[in-house]
């Protein structure tokens, strides 16, 4: 209540205090979210946010929905489980920044001391809802916005796809506490969340790309990237910017590479990635398949998420490989730029990809239909050049400013 007032007229309306003083009401910011509802100041919602087990792409959604959400109706509180790079990330943005706890988070005795913290940044910013950024932060908010704003003043950000049969221990916690909604990023992965928990409410948050980052204009050309990276400046190049993971489609991708280069003879293929923290000896399996193939030269390695758009920006051909992919950045990025995709056809792709249109798909663990696509991508560069075009204007439906909008409305739904 203390946060609107009744629209009856006018957005500047005519107000009287309990002491009979007349008082004209400070102008209402544009609200999405309730008609009829004006707002004396704009609704606060805290993000709790995990920092050591975030996924990259849950970083960036965060970033963007921070800086781009300035303009919308919600102003944001951001309270870390614990102390890292990220946090100092939003503190550049002027976003006000509350880290729970400095230690280790997984240890269950201190699981009391980091709900009581929530608590008191809860209390302290007068927050009206709560927004857990991951799963693993929820564990953490759920309890906190139980005890202030109340269990139904949570939602829940699951960025991957929920499967009842994968579940672990703490999925079963998840599953059993409060949350208004689920947000999930994908329809496929909405569809796995209804059928893993039917009672739950779920809505789909597609995550977003910063235009700006990835616009080829603001970018230096190719050829000029290859020297700056010191990328072979001749021949094709295949690029793929994934983790270098199971299940990520790395291992396809090395497959398909003779196949390539029989199609090519000229071609490269980077692969830009780091190392999965569970299982750090996979890079080492990789590169033995590389070598088993004899491709091992024709293979390059590299690092630095940071720099993502100047590898996609360096490719001639992006592929997206993942077997199980809740929606794909590297794919919309990839769009955004005006490169020739190649897509795994299960999850995200499938929603972001038009076939034969704005990009091609294939069957996900095909090294054989892979190559195909990309050696078609190759053999007509002025088709390719037609998709990659369409591509762009896709990439248009998923910028960084419709995920703050999309997020400002649900929270203002659900909260205000």
């Amino acid at each position: 209540p203390r946060h609107r007032l009744p629209n009856r007229r006018a957005t500047f309306a005519n107000v009287r205090d309990q002491g009979g003083m007349q008082m004209a009401a400070e102008p209402a910011p544009r609200q999405a979210g309730r008609p009829g509802v004006r707002f004396l100041r704009p609704p606060t919602v805290g993000l709790v946010v995990p920092v050591r087990d975030i996924r990259d792409v849950a970083q960036r959604m965060l970033l963007n929905l921070l800086r781009y959400g300035r303009a919308a109706d919600i102003t944001y509180r951001v309270a870390f489980l614990d102390q890292g790079p990220l946090a100092d990330e939003v503190r550049a943005l002027g976003v006000p920044v509350h880290v729970a706890l400095t230690g280790h988070l997984g240890e269950v005795r201190r699981y009391p001391a980091v709900v009581a913290s929530l608590v008191r940044w809860i209390r302290r910013e007068r927050l009206c809802g709560v927004i857990s950024w991951t799963g693993g932060a929820h564990l953490y908010a759920a309890a906190a916005a139980a005890l202030t704003v109340g269990g139904s003043r949570s939602v829940w950000f699951h960025h991957g796809v929920w499967r009842r049969a994968d579940w672990t221990a703490q999925d079963r916690v998840l599953a059993a506490l409060p949350a208004r909604e689920v947000w999930c990023p994908s329809l496929q992965a909405a569809s796995s969340m209804r059928l893993a928990a039917p009672r739950r409410p779920v809505r789909v948050i597609y995550p977003s790309v910063d235009l700006q980052e990835f616009s080829p204009s603001r970018l230096p050309s190719p050829n000029e990237v290859r020297t700056t990276l010191g990328l072979p400046a001749r021949g094709p190049l295949v690029t793929m910017v994934a983790d270098l993971a199971r299940g990520t489609g790395v291992d396809t991708l090395l497959a398909a590479t003779p196949r390539i280069l029989e199609l090519a003879p000229g071609a490269h293929v980077l692969v830009v990635g780091d190392t999965d923290p569970p299982d750090p000896a996979y890079v080492d399996v990789l590169r033995q398949q590389a070598e088993n193939l004899g491709i091992q030269e024709r293979i390059l390695w590299a690092r630095g998420w940071r720099h993502r758009a100047l590898w996609l920006q360096a490719a001639d051909v992006v592929v997206h490989a993942a077997r199980q992919e809740p929606f794909g950045m590297a794919v919309v990025e990839a769009m955004a730029l005006g490169k020739p995709l190649v897509a795994a056809a299960n999850g995200g792709p499938l929603e972001a990809v038009q076939d034969g249109i704005t990009g091609q798909l294939f069957a996900a663990g095909e090294p054989l239909a892979l190559a195909r696509a990309i050696g078609r991508y190759l053999a007509q560069p002025d088709w390719a050049q037609e998709v990659a075009d369409r591509a762009r204007a896709r990439a248009q439906r998923f910028s960084a400013a419709r995920i703050a909008t999309e997020v400002s409305r649900a929270s203002l739904a659900l909260f205000a």
